[in-house]
């Protein structure tokens, strides 16, 4: 009979020596009651951060995430295709997209939210990596230290702190998932139910919808299924039909990748290197990757990446070592206890496939990529924890007790560490400025640290981050599209021309340079070359809102009003919160007669802007056309509770209050007016008018001729000068 099928040993034999042996252990609803508080009290303060990174493209540039029209494209195109040209990335994640969704409808643009839930999804995980572990080792404390471990690993922070984080998390919760409902309680490990394997395929499947190294799953499931599972001898096709549905969702992801991003992997070579140099500098980041599990001081959300040209780099050979180690490990654990092989082959597994550089992009170094692997790792070290307090208590006192203290004192360091790291990612300015500390060749936080600089005011600072970004890295096309934005901040026109081309040069798939360089264009009145360019981000990405909110308006000035309200509709359409595409289209609606939609789109303007005067003042324009004059007296009101110093509403709330007769608000509007205004010819001939169509001629006369010493050329002011009859020439 085939080895497959025979009986596999169990998890821990007492009459063998094991790798890991037994304590006493917690009940499990207080260790679960732990973890949970543990790792929410690590991560609570994040919800006062504010977007890093990713965070603000994912939630503020995505129109993927503001409207449920885009669901189509969210299950059907690349997670970065709301990016258009440049969005192709190889990463299909339409269940984060989805996640994102939710998050957005729900809680709008506030990070504290976002923050909160990545927070309690890691308390799960956490506690799903406690759980997993009691599954494979059903006695002692090894599993509670494990899951303790993970709370307060300091690499985690790269996942857990940022919004743009879930993937990990998310990913992480569903693999762990299905991996327990494949496995079954414990009372039934041996014969799962019929519908374990189906639930747990629907769960693999959501792992791997968030991320893609969930793929690994099916195979760890499988040998797990063959040498761990602890049951009588089983047929293999029994076995087979175990995990078939596996199988089966893992086959129809690979089919869907390769229909919807036209391959498996990503879909250019960013490291182009021969097959000897990769192995190196896969070794090399295997054993990065091991030192900073072991010794997390130098953390950094990004590492200028090198390739390892030589086998006697200090990183190949940790690599090399650990490899080694691991092998030798799995080795002699396969008979005594497989629950540790199983833990070595999980990490390998889940952590090979960012090991080949040539499939990831520009830094393939990511603490993240260890948020899944580093279970694995928890586990072993748990395990080990609980063999050493065990075999520590037969020793002297002293002895017991510091093996007893030494988990404790770890967990304390690394939440101490994580304490430490957490202030980074405050903000993009200090995540920026610790990340050039750790790492001072990386362009793009030299651009982050710019931008900062620029948001402050302090463009001269500016310019120099955006300076060192080209310096250190001369393709970086965002440097060049902020630095040409500092030069339109100075007036430099010229300058900024010449960095945008830079820009379109050094990536021509960028539709943000063509949009800034096209707004420059039509700033200097040259509207074909604005246009143009203008369209070629639209064409780099259809979704672009501002880029068709602007062809809108060039259409407009041209005349073309049926092609204005294309690009107003599909601009709105992009990004449902844009105030200007919403605005820019009722403004259309209102020149073509269309006033019901007019209306409708001032309101959704008012929704989305409740503070925002212009909604305000173009829907009491469309009142008073349609004649309903009281309707846009109250709506002028509004206005005026919300902005008490808005010389523009007090005014027109004026002028309507005066045409129906309204004498006494027109009155008090106009002397509001005249107060936040009192150089306006224009305000005090109108409350002129409004002291003599209440009978106060003195009051008028006074008005007036202050009106015409401020500007006697107004021919409003020489009207009314003419009415109370003072001696201007009709």
């Amino acid at each position: 009979m085939s080895s497959l099928s025979q009986t596999p040993e169990p998890f821990h034999d007492p009459d063998k020596p094991a790798c890991a042996s037994t304590d006493e252990e917690l009940p499990d609803r207080l260790a679960i009651l732990i973890l949970f508080g543990f790792s929410v009290l690590l991560y609570v303060a994040t919800t006062g951060f504010d977007f890093v990174v990713d965070d603000n493209l994912l939630l503020d540039r995505n129109p993927y995430v503001l409207s449920f029209h885009y669901l189509k494209e969210i299950f059907t195109r690349d997670f970065w295709a709301f990016f258009g040209a440049r969005g192709e990335s190889g990463y299909y994640r339409p269940i984060i997209m989805l996640t994102l969704l939710a998050e957005r409808r729900l809680f709008g643009f506030q990070p504290a939210a976002y923050h909160l839930v990545n927070v309690f999804l890691n308390a799960l995980v956490v506690i799903l990596v406690y759980k997993l572990g009691r599954r494979l080792w059903p006695q002692g404390k090894g599993p509670f230290w494990a899951g303790m471990l993970y709370a307060a690993l300091p690499l985690h922070a790269d996942s857990v702190t940022p919004v743009s984080g879930i993937s990990d998390v998310e990913c992480a919760l569903f693999m762990l998932l299905a991996a327990l409902v494949y496995i079954g309680p414990p009372q039934r490990r041996g014969q799962p139910s019929r519908l374990s394997p189906w639930t747990s395929a629907f769960l693999f499947a959501l792992a791997v919808l968030s991320k893609e190294v969930a793929m690994a799953l099916p195979v760890l499931l499988i040998f797990y299924e063959h040498f761990l599972r602890p049951s009588a001898p089983v047929p293999w096709l029994v076995r087979l039909k175990r995990y078939a549905p596996l199988l089966l969702f893992a086959g129809s992801y690979v089919a869907l990748r390769v229909v919807i991003l036209h391959g498996i992997g990503r879909p250019e070579v960013v490291f182009d290197l021969g097959l000897f140099q990769t192995v190196l500098s896969g070794l090399a980041m295997l054993g990065l990757y091991i030192f900073k599990l072991v010794w997390p001081m130098h953390l950094t959300a990004f590492m200028t990446f090198n390739p390892a040209k030589h086998w006697y780099d200090v990183y190949v050979l940790l690599g090399a070592v650990g490899l080694l180690l691991a092998a030798a490990a799995f080795r002699t654990c396969w008979r005594r206890e497989r629950a540790v092989s199983f833990a070595i082959f999980w990490f390998f597994i889940t952590l090979g496939p960012v090991l080949n550089v040539r499939w990831l992009g520009k830094s393939p170094y990511a603490e993240r990529y260890l948020y899944v692997p580093s279970a694995a790792a928890c586990w072993l070290a748990g395990q080990g924890l609980a063999r050493l307090i065990l075999r520590a208590r037969d020793r002297k006192r002293a002895a017991w007790v510091a093996a007893s203290a030494l988990p404790i004192v770890l967990v304390a360091l690394g939440a101490t560490r994580i304490a430490f790291r957490l202030p980074e990612w405050r903000n993009n300015f200090t995540l920026a400025l610790a990340t050039v500390r750790e790492d001072p060749a990386s362009g793009t936080y030299h651009v982050y640290i710019g931008n900062a600089y620029r948001e402050r005011g302090d463009r001269g600072l500016a310019r120099q981050e955006y300076v060192s970004a080209i310096a250190l890295d001369p393709s970086l096309t965002e440097a060049y599209l902020n630095l040409a934005g500092v030069m339109m901040d100075d007036n430099a026109v010229g300058a900024a021309r010449l960095l945008l081309n830079r820009a379109v040069q050094t990536n021509p798939r960028f539709p943000e340079a063509y949009y800034a360089w096209g707004v420059i264009e039509m700033g200097q009145h040259q509207v074909e070359q604005a246009r143009k360019l203008f369209e070629r981000a639209v064409a780099l990405n259809p979704a672009y809102c501002d880029a068709l909110n602007n062809l809108g308006v060039l259409s407009v000035e041209e005349g073309n009003l049926e092609q204005a309200q294309e690009y107003f509709s599909r601009a709105v359409q992009a990004d449902p919160t844009s105030l200007d595409a919403h605005m820019n289209l009722g403004d259309l609606w209102v020149r073509r007669g269309q006033y019901a939609q007019a209306e409708s789109e001032f309101r959704r303007s008012l929704q989305l802007a409740p503070s925002n005067e212009s909604p305000y003042l173009a829907l009491a324009s469309l009142e008073e056309k349609q004649g309903n004059q009281q309707q846009a007296l109250e709506t002028y009101r509004r206005l005026v509770q919300i902005q008490p110093q808005s010389a523009t509403a007090l005014f027109r709330l004026g002028v309507l209050a005066l045409k129906v007769g309204d004498l006494d608000e027109a009155r008090q509007a106009f002397e509001a007016t005249a107060k936040i205004r009192p150089n306006s010819a224009l305000v005090h001939a109108q409350l002129g008018m409004a002291y003599l169509a209440a009978g106060d001629r003195a009051r008028a006369i006074s008005e007036i001729q202050n009106a015409l010493r401020l500007n006697s050329s107004d021919e409003t002011v020489r009207a009314a000068a003419r009415k109370l009859d003072l001696g201007m020439p009709r």
